[in-house]
């Protein structure tokens, strides 16, 4: 069999087949055209038998927009197919005494760059059998998934194992992260070595000293949203005893499979005018600016907290669709709160900025030091200016319902090395793991 043009799926899952065979077709000019093309759907087709020989009805071959309509097919004509006389009898058998029917399964070029269609004898499938075959299919694909992810940490131990025995050890959070999520990498200090960096594909990350632990360092490994599932390589530059070394880890992304959510704002928040573009590039700016600057100093020395204890109302990674136009997603966690709701800090940290945004409004944004920020967003009032040293805990002001909102609510969220992640997740990995 050579190369496929086209496969009937749904004969696979609504029936038994029971013996296949291989059939030429009598085609125009026009119909070959319109194959090579790829202009084939055998959705919905079927097999009769008229006057003793085989048709195909139903499929659907398009014409190409070259081809003059004196002559040009019918798209969904039927189309003889060619056999053998004892091919043909023993399906005229199946079909007329034993109940069966003829079933096409897939067109494709053999050898010779003929077109040929594999037909078969089938057995329609019963409800019960089909939801057996759903069931076999799901458990394969669990198996093979469990497999893959079985390999994926046999990997990561034998390299984590190996590595150890190269004078330092290596902690890895989870061998499997989603889009939009953060993975930790933990080491173990030797005054033998001394880390270098981390990269993964064409990004760099720094390690930096454990805030609480200083036997320990650490890296947090931020996953884009627009991540697409893969396994990434991860290596590990350091220095031992004068020498440049690198090892290597691997772990998956995931798809998070984030939802969907529907907003209407004011048209002007959606569709810009000059002035407001201009205003909201600025901004953006200004705030990528800070994202991407790090300091080796610390100020954590305690676990994160929430910015304050209200049902969230819409969580990270939905995929947000404003005035029936997709724009983004959705970059943090929202807490219902109404007007004058106090917000407090999440952790220790410097502001390092309280302004008024186009999109945000009244935003505060802490820096807690080594890449990691945290954002508050739409308040209505500010107890806290830029430079100002906070404490977990400290107010530092009101919510409310500033910037493109549908309502007064809190936004909350982080970037860890410039990159938007959830912040829930960031919170439980950070105080379970390097908090610990």
């Amino acid at each position: 069999m050579g190369e496929t043009i086209a496969k009937n799926k749904k004969a696979y899952f609504d029936y038994f087949l029971e013996e296949k065979f291989e059939a030429g077709m009598v085609l125009a000019g026009s119909e070959v055209k319109g194959i090579r093309a790829n202009r084939v759907n055998l959705k919905d087709s079927f097999i009769r038998f008229v006057n003793g020989e085989a048709f195909l009805f139903n499929a659907h071959i398009g014409r190409l927009n070259t081809t003059h309509h004196y002559y040009s097919h019918e798209e969904r004509g039927s189309r003889k197919l060619l056999l053998h006389k004892k091919q043909l009898m023993k399906m005229i058998k199946a079909v007329e005494k034993d109940g069966y029917t003829i079933v096409p399964l897939q067109l494709y070029f053999n050898a010779r760059n003929l077109v040929k269609i594999q037909i078969a004898i089938a057995k329609g499938k019963q409800l019960h059998d089909k939801r057996q075959d759903l069931k076999a299919k799901d458990m394969k694909r669990d198996i093979q998934r469990a497999m893959k992810d079985y390999w994926l940490k046999l990997v990561i131990f034998l390299v984590i194992f190996v590595s150890s025995l190269f004078s330092f050890s290596i902690e890895l959070s989870d061998s499997t992260i989603a889009n939009g999520k953060t993975a930790l990498l933990e080491f173990s200090q030797d005054k033998n070595i001394k880390y270098d960096k981390i990269v993964v594909g064409k990004k760099k990350y720094k390690i930096y000293d454990n805030p609480i632990h200083k036997e320990k360092a650490y890296v947090l490994l931020p996953m884009s949203y627009y991540e697409k599932p893969s396994d990434k390589k991860v290596e590990i530059f350091y220095t031992e005893e004068k020498n440049e070394k690198k090892r290597v880890l691997i772990f998956r992304v995931k798809d998070g499979k984030y939802k969907k959510e529907k907003i209407k704002v004011q048209k002007s928040k959606v569709s810009l005018n000059k002035k407001d573009k201009k205003r909201a590039s600025k901004e953006y700016a200004e705030a990528m600016k800070i994202y991407k600057t790090s300091t080796e100093k610390s100020y954590i020395s305690k676990e994160f907290i929430v910015p304050m204890k209200s049902k969230i109302t819409s969580g990270f990674g939905k995929a947000r669709v404003y005035n029936d136009s997709l724009k983004g997603y959705h970059s943090g966690t929202d807490f219902r709160a109404k007007i004058g709701t106090p917000i407090i800090a999440s952790n220790d940290g410097v502001v390092v900025l309280a302004k008024d945004r186009f999109y945000s409004g009244n935003s505060v944004i802490i820096d807690h030091g080594q890449g990691i920020y945290s954002c508050y967003y739409h308040m209505s009032k500010f107890d806290v200016k830029k430079d100002d040293t906070v404490k977990r805990g400290d107010s530092l002001g009101l919510s409310g319902d500033s910037g493109r909102v549908t309502g007064p609510h809190l936004h909350f969220s982080f970037r860890v090395g410039g990159e938007q992640v959830d912040p829930l997740q960031l919170i439980e990995l950070i105080n379970k793991n390097l908090l610990q």
